[in-house]
């Protein structure tokens, strides 16, 4: 070969800049031609195969360690923070550990995750008190939107750790995880995806109740909560619905979900500006999950930012239009309730994420503002009577005039005397007949 190109010398330039030419020509179509297959091809380097398997759900501890300790006056701050001008008082200062462990994901292989836990310190010998696993809204898909890394001190995610101090601070163990994903460098967060949400809360709750290095938490015996903030509460009852195929030795005392987003289809009717999230993560995930088939050509253009802006900037900059965000065919569809027929395949993958779709007897606390443009009231109560249909023991807080980012704040003094009831085996007030 060497031999050939010395006795072609000049044929050989001349073919150099024939390919040059070509290179520059593809470079300048490259740059005119829309980005949505960079976009495309982005997405599916993150994919899995999904195939997940119950019997196979394992839990791995990694380590269990102290990270700070708050004061009864520390800890008030963050009562002012999350709760503003309610008359709640710290009771107890509180202790924050930091939980690593591992759960099996939908191929077998361990991924890592991280909780922090939220003790309460009593001067009482053998006072215990009530589990709660907690599980965050919306953050976003990349690492540096996990929960656990926003900063407390100018909340713009959620105000979680605030949230989960204040909850400790009135006699509670509180466990607040990150999903799966945020921790794995390998991996994004798969943004509602039941089965991967319910592996993050029931492992969680695995770990925390028997792990030996965390058996000597003050924990009050045959009491575990989830509850959760909007995808939150997509997450606890996620975790409602899989808790006797992955953790049948776990016994939940009572789901709470504030202002609980459930039903994908309803998730993409009512917010456009978190469809990116979904789309992303979906593509990411699913083989036969297709954007291009139910998003515009710019929201397909654009699509790839998803993966890097947190909540607080996907507000800022994605579209509440829905026919911006989706294109004729699916948009129709999706508000004529004809996804299943039109779309079978994404059809399929958002109907086995719907959650609390699975699960009985438990009880359960629905907490909506009537003016939440995020999950509609109307919505809400038709998902309290489908639990109801399920013999699920439903209590209905409605509350006037808040909307979706209120109700936690609103409703934490009735959700922490809801609890107690169950605790006490007392009656709750029930809707279903």
């Amino acid at each position: 070969m060497r031999q050939h190109f010395a006795q072609s010398g000049r044929a050989s330039l001349s073919l150099f800049f024939v390919f040059m030419i070509i290179a520059v020509v593809s470079m300048a179509l490259a740059v005119r031609l829309p980005q949505v297959q960079s976009t495309l091809d982005t997405v599916v380097s993150a994919q899995m195969s999904p195939s997940p398997n119950p019997l196979n759900f394992k839990t791995k501890f990694i380590s269990f360690e102290p990270l700070r300790s708050l004061t009864t006056a520390q800890a008030q701050s963050s009562i002012r923070s999350f709760l503003g001008g309610q008359n709640v008082r710290a009771i107890y200062p509180v202790d924050v550990y930091t939980l690593k462990f591992e759960v099996t994901v939908e191929d077998g292989s361990y991924s890592p995750i991280t909780a922090q836990v939220f003790v309460p310190k009593s001067e009482t010998p053998g006072e215990h008190f009530p589990l709660f696993v907690y599980a965050a809204g919306t953050t976003g898909l990349d690492d540096r939107c996990s929960p656990l890394k926003e900063n407390q001190s100018r909340p713009s995610f959620g105000n979680y750790i605030n949230q989960m101090v204040t909850q400790a601070s009135q006699g509670f163990v509180v466990v607040l995880p990150n999903y799966e994903g945020f921790d794995n460098p390998d991996r994004i967060h798969y943004y509602f995806n039941s089965d991967l949400e319910a592996r993050v809360l029931l492992g969680a709750s695995r770990e925390i109740l028997n792990a030996r290095q965390t058996r000597s938490l003050p924990i009050q015996p045959n009491t575990l909560f989830f509850g959760g903030y909007s995808q939150g509460g997509h997450a606890s009852f996620a975790a409602a619905d899989y808790v006797s195929k992955y953790t049948p030795e776990l016994k939940i005392s009572g789901i709470i979900g504030h202002g609980p987003t459930t039903n994908i289809y309803e998730l993409l009717k009512d917010n456009p500006n978190l469809a990116p999230y979904l789309m992303y993560a979906y593509q990411a995930y699913y083989d036969d999950f297709k954007p291009e088939e139910l998003l515009t050509t710019r929201e397909l253009e654009r699509l790839g930012r998803a993966k890097d802006l947190c909540v607080d900037q996907a507000f800022q900059y994605n579209s509440t239009s829905q026919r911006m965000t989706y294109n004729a065919d699916f948009l129709a569809a999706l508000l004529n309730n004809t996804v299943k027929e039109k779309y079978p395949a994404a059809a399929e993958r958002m109907d086995e994420n719907s959650s609390g779709t699975q699960y009985e007897g438990i009880p359960t606390l629905i907490v909506q503002g009537d003016r939440d443009p995020i999950v509609t009231i109307e919505f809400q109560k038709q998902f309290a009577d489908q639990l109801c249909e399920n013999n699920v023991p439903v209590t209905f807080a409605e509350y006037k005039g808040l909307d979706h980012f209120q109700s936690r704040m609103r409703s934490f003094t009735d959700t922490n005397f809801w609890i107690r009831e169950i605790v006490n085996g007392q009656q709750v007030n029930k809707m279903c007949n």
